[in-house]
């Protein structure tokens, strides 16, 4: 908005500083005005619409309301588009603007589309081709001087130098704003006719860049965050870290703090297990460290963190990560860092699982292949299928299995006087000494899905085990009669 209203004293509509002053004194008032409008007059006025229970009611309102703020600020002496754009901002102000903008997606949809129609209409390939090198040039300056303003925005924000880049990346392109304030400058003598159109065909080019730098973007990041004179940033973020009190070293590092990460965390700490935990979330971390959780800003795909972390001497390294990319790459830095650890990692997919493994994870749990097995349970309890037995899941549809080749769903009973009646089940180790895994367990019809290192099992715990023939035998085993060592 300020730009709007200075281009006028650009053009040298005014003398000087007076008019300049003149021109952020109006944009005062014109600030003002919003907030009246936004705190107290439409507010008001879009209660008494929506009483009405008319969603068509509503939407005429709201679109009145944007003309009528738009024909304003147009009879005030500023462009159409800054009316809109204010009229934007007082209708999100209200606490009617999540349903304004939800009744007015399909006029958003249209308006966007006639926006870049428009554009495209006004470009002329034949200054792309008369004028190539003047228009490759502004469209390098403007794509390489955006992301490395953001870049450097970032990193003064003391962002991780991957982080930082991915956001140059991401803004590089040109704003849909400039448009306006370009043809804006074009009516003002700012601009000439040929400068416009090259501004336009250099605009649409980077419009053009964008997608594939968002595409790219990530891997080009990840290979500049290792470079030697870039990854010292990303030590100095790492300064900050360190292992808990008391202890040397951390015996498990938690790579994300989400839901999964924070579960983990509140496991390990009641079982007096020294970790560190690594999140880029700024809010979540301080929130933490009040509570006392060892919980670290950094990025966990720079080794330099890692190695801060403690990565390189802990036993074990859990990756619980939303991003499938950041997830691969954050497996392979670890298992460079950390080439004794134990890389636990978390997938989305089962397809994600192959990679992972390749990158040096030793375990993978595939959060499809977990939510299929739960609710592989729950529907065979429900349907009263008798237990124990084998569940073979296949997709109806394909005749296909679900499971990978090998592997098998299988219910055991814990029964009266088996080894494992009354043991924790980190004290069972099953999955370390069988191979297999135990993915919930049923007691007196309650379900425990995804269960707990500390959780004991009992006598009559009907438990839900995934492995392959021999690996659940060993299991059964294992219920029974124990760990041969045991004997």
């Amino acid at each position: 908005m300020p730009l709007i209203l200075l281009v006028p004293a650009l053009a040298g509509q005014g003398s000087g500083a007076a008019s300049i002053a003149r021109v952020l004194a109006t944009a005062d008032l014109v600030v003002a005005a919003v907030l009246i409008l936004a705190r107290w007059v439409v507010p008001r006025a879009l209660h008494f619409v929506a009483a009405a229970r008319g969603r068509d009611l509503f939407v005429l309102a709201v679109v009145l309301v944007g003309a009528a703020i738009t024909w304003a600020t147009s009879v005030a002496g500023f462009s159409l588009a800054l009316g809109a754009f204010l009229a934007g901002m007082v209708l999100a102000d209200s606490e009617y603007g999540h349903q304004a903008l939800s009744d007015s997606l399909a006029l958003r949809d249209l308006f966007t589309s006639l926006f870049f129609v428009s554009i495209g209409m006004l470009l002329d390939l034949r200054t792309g081709v008369g004028e190539a090198w003047i228009v490759a040039g502004v469209a390098a300056a403007v794509l390489f001087g955006k992301a490395a303003i953001a870049a450097f925005a970032g990193l003064v924000l003391r962002f991780p130098v991957r982080i930082a880049l991915l956001a140059g990346f991401g803004v590089a392109q040109i704003g849909e704003f400039s448009f306006v304030l370009g043809r804006q400058g074009a009516e003002l003598g700012l601009l000439t006719a040929g400068e416009l159109r090259v501004f336009l065909t250099a605009s649409v080019i980077t419009m053009f860049i964008a997608p594939l730098a968002l595409r790219f973007g990530p891997g080009l990041a990840a290979g500049a965050s290792r470079l030697k004179g870039l990854g010292r940033l990303d030590t100095a973020t790492a300064s900050g870290i360190a292992p808990p009190e008391g202890r040397e070293n951390p015996q498990v590092v938690v790579l994300g703090y989400g839901v999964g990460g924070e579960l983990l965390a509140e496991v390990l700490r009641e079982a007096a297990v020294p970790f560190v935990a690594l999140d880029l979330n700024a809010q979540r971390v301080r929130q933490a460290r009040l509570e006392g959780t060892p919980l670290y800003y950094g990025d966990v795909t720079s080794r330099e963190i890692l190695e801060r972390a403690g990565v390189a001497s802990a036993a074990q390294v859990v990756v619980v990560l939303n991003d499938p990319r950041a997830t691969l790459h954050a497996v392979r830095v670890a298992r460079a860092v950390g080439p004794r650890a134990v890389i636990i990692a978390r997938a989305r997919y089962v397809g994600e699982t192959h990679a992972l493994l390749a990158a040096g994870a030793d375990e993978v749990v595939a959060q499809e292949l977990e939510a299929s097995f739960t609710i592989i349970e729950r529907v065979t309890r429900e349907a009263r299928i008798p237990r124990p037995g084998r569940v073979p899941p296949t997709d109806r549809r394909k005749g296909m299995p679900l499971l990978p080749a090998g592997l098998e769903v299988e219910s055991a009973v814990v029964a009266e006087g088996a080894w494992m009646a009354g043991r924790s089940l980190i004290e069972a180790d099953l999955r370390r000494r069988t191979g297999a895994t135990l993915v919930a367990y049923t007691r007196e019809g309650d379900t425990a899905a995804h269960p707990s290192p500390g959780d004991v099992l009992q006598a009559g715990d009907v438990l839900c085990l995934v492995g392959s023939d021999e690996q659940l035998a060993a299991a059964r085993r294992l219920i029974s009669a124990g760990p041969p060592t045991a004997h």
